[in-house]
């Protein structure tokens, strides 16, 4: 299958410590890869490598066939990477809808004269209203984002990251502190984009919700790609279930 993003060799290290080690992963066109990793592995890191917010100091970052390891965050995203955050920080005085049609405009703020000419807050209003539906949370589209629910919010970061039309969708974590039935449902979102045919790649800890969606897994332990492979499979391995039991305490993953 053709590759959307590959990490070749990529490092980086901090204070002497390699926080990531010579990592090399391809991630196809069409796929849903799941990435995990006990708390310090490096995931976060990785994550901050691919979307340039951290800059390796070994190796490459492509997308497509266009080496991006030295783009700034703003130029990958145009690029069509978008990501989402653990923590989410929605523009909390404006409403959900407002939010959505913030990001959908991005193809208008790039410079003050697009800005100028754009003057159709109709069609953003639609779009974002289109966004919000195929997360689920339409309903709350007039609402401020500060009055909602964890639940939302995470739908609503979700629906933001979609508004950049991305090829790649990165989530960081987006199951993190959502009870079983709100991850489940999340979850199942993530499920429907992918078979829409976003390429996405889940950074998560919950694995039971992580092996029942994802198409392929892969995992690190101490900044090195330990195992890829099919989920079952990666799971089987007695190195993979070591690391999990022996997880490191550091949080900076």
């Amino acid at each position: 299958m053709t590759a959307i993003l590959e990490a070749r060799g990529v490092t980086i290290s901090f204070g002497g410590i390699k926080a990531v080690q010579d990592v090399a992963l391809t991630v196809s066109k069409g796929e849903l890869l799941g990435l995990i990793g006990p708390n310090g592995a490096g995931k976060t890191t990785f994550l901050r490598l691919l979307t340039g917010i951290l800059r390796p100091h070994e190796g490459q970052i492509l997308l497509g066939d266009v080496d991006v390891t030295h783009r700034s965050v703003d130029r990958r995203a145009r690029a069509g990477l978008a990501v989402t955050h653990q923590i989410v920080r929605p523009f909390r005085a404006m409403t959900a809808v407002e939010n959505v049609m913030l990001a959908a405009g991005h193809g208008f703020t790039r410079s003050p004269l697009r800005a100028f000419l754009h003057v159709s807050r109709v069609a953003a209003e639609r779009r974002a209203m289109q966004l919000l539906e195929r997360v689920g949370i339409a309903d709350v589209a007039r609402r401020l984002a500060g009055t909602l629910p964890l639940g939302q919010l995470k739908r609503l970061e979700v629906a933001r990251a979609l508004a950049l039309d991305p090829q790649l969708l990165l989530l960081d974590e987006p199951l993190a502190g959502l009870n079983q039935n709100e991850a489940s449902r999340l979850s199942d979102v993530i499920t429907e984009l992918n078979r829409d045919g976003i390429t996405i790649v889940l950074v998560e800890h919950r694995l039971v919700e992580v092996l029942r969606i994802v198409d392929r897994l892969a995992m690190l332990d101490k900044g090195r790609l330990l195992a890829v492979g099919a989920p079952t499979a990666v799971m089987q391995r007695a190195d993979v279930r070591a690391a999990y039991l022996g997880g490191a305490d550091d949080a900076g993953d």
